[in-house]
């Protein structure tokens, strides 16, 4: 309240706070919502082997603008540690994929990969900046 971490009681499932308020009085509630990977039904047979990140309600994707081009060339290993950050607007999620760096080949008997950072943003905002390419269903990864 108005910066400052006060406590709070709860009383039939509502935070109760007593005071004497005076006009200007701002309270900022902090909810820990955690990121959430999503899986679709097996059926799905396009969507098999790929992950949606889900915070909340809210469904997260991947824009070029962000992420640079060939979404598709990055993977999400089982392992990342997803993490939220503020923007203006909005919570962006981040964590890092690795991305295949192959050339333009169809075939190759060995894959180059590298690590890299990622945002996503929620998926309601998309194309918001750039008319560019989004992803919301991602490879998943072991490695």
């Amino acid at each position: 309240m108005n910066g400052k971490r006060v406590p709070v009681k709860l009383q039939r499932g509502y935070a109760r706070l007593s005071r004497q308020w005076k006009a200007g009085d701002k309270i900022e509630l902090d909810l820990a919502i955690p990121v959430e990977r999503v899986y679709a039904n097996p059926r799905l047979r396009y969507n098999n082997g790929r992950v949606a990140l889900q915070r909340g309600p809210v469904v997260y994707c991947l824009e070029e603008v962000d992420n640079g081009p060939q979404l598709n060339a990055l993977a999400l290993p089982v392992t990342t540690k997803l993490t939220t950050q503020h923007e203006r607007a909005f919570v962006s999620i981040h964590g890092t994929a690795v991305q295949t760096t192959d050339g333009m080949e169809f075939y190759q008997s060995r894959q180059k990969t590298k690590r890299v950072r990622f945002k996503a943003i929620p998926y309601a905002l998309w194309d918001n900046r750039a008319p560019d390419e989004m992803l919301a269903w991602l490879r998943e990864s072991v490695i």
